[in-house]
């Protein structure tokens, strides 16, 4: 077991926190968590299908039923017939979506600049281009961020 005193455990225990602060900014009409993973995923790729999104969030496709279904009940995403194979439907996110999408990471970059206000740009810089080298390192080449 890691101690609080290893660079790894601590490293985590502060990733963790800022993950949480991020996530936890309650404002009315904030987006879970799973559906602004969803229309990010969309707003990058749109046209794909249930099973290629699933893929994506790392999620079964039968878990990700109701999120669509919620989406698309709110007009932030909409299904389409493939024109190649009738059997398919592609999702994108809608321009609802989209705004949504710019408003809920918009206000969690105003958070996060807040936070930063109080800490040297240049060590934020450092740390920014760190997290960014440890999470290119930790994910497939076709995932990327929110």
């Amino acid at each position: 077991m890691k101690t609080k005193t290893d660079p790894t455990a601590r490293l985590l225990g502060a990733i963790l926190k800022v993950s949480r602060g991020l996530r936890a900014v309650p404002h009315a009409g904030a987006l879970a968590p799973a559906k602004l993973l969803a229309l990010g995923a969309l707003s990058r790729d749109a046209g794909i299908t249930g099973r290629a999104l699933a893929a994506r969030l790392r999620v079964r496709p039968q878990s990700l039923t109701r999120l669509l279904a919620e989406l698309e009940a709110a007009e932030l995403i909409a299904r389409d017939g493939d024109a190649d194979d009738r059997r398919k439907t592609r999702i994108r996110i809608t321009g609802a979506g989209e705004a949504a999408l710019a408003a809920e990471l918009g206000m969690r970059q105003r958070r996060l600049a807040a936070v930063l206000g109080m800490t040297d740009l240049a060590e934020a810089a450092r740390v920014a281009a760190f997290l960014e080298r440890l999470a290119a390192a930790m994910t497939d080449d076709d995932d990327a961020d929110v």
